[in-house]
């Protein structure tokens, strides 16, 4: 069980989603830009893409933080066992 937890660990790096979460909201962005400077049908599909990509991009960041910080603790529990921890906070 703690080897499966450390390869689904190193398989999902944080600094990868990271990336990705970067890189949407760059193109969100790019496109909302694109969108104030165009005129008529264009402007108003540009800037409903990038708004949309825009709002996917911040709640997938703070899902992707919200994931991690309950995944390390779970491994936290996996590593020292309940009873180790347990036996910590009491002394």
């Amino acid at each position: 069980m703690k080897e499966q937890i450390k390869k689904y660990i190193k398989l999902i790096s944080k600094k990868n989603y990271t990336i990705v979460n970067l890189f949407t909201f760059s193109v969100s962005i790019i496109l909302i830009i694109l969108g104030i400077s165009y005129k008529d049908v264009a402007q108003t599909i540009l800037l409903s893409t990038g708004c949309s990509i825009l709002a996917a991009s911040i709640i997938s960041y703070i899902n992707t933080e919200y994931i991690f910080s309950i995944s390390q603790s779970e491994f936290i529990a996996a590593e020292w066992g309940l009873k180790g921890i347990y036996e910590k906070t009491m002394n």
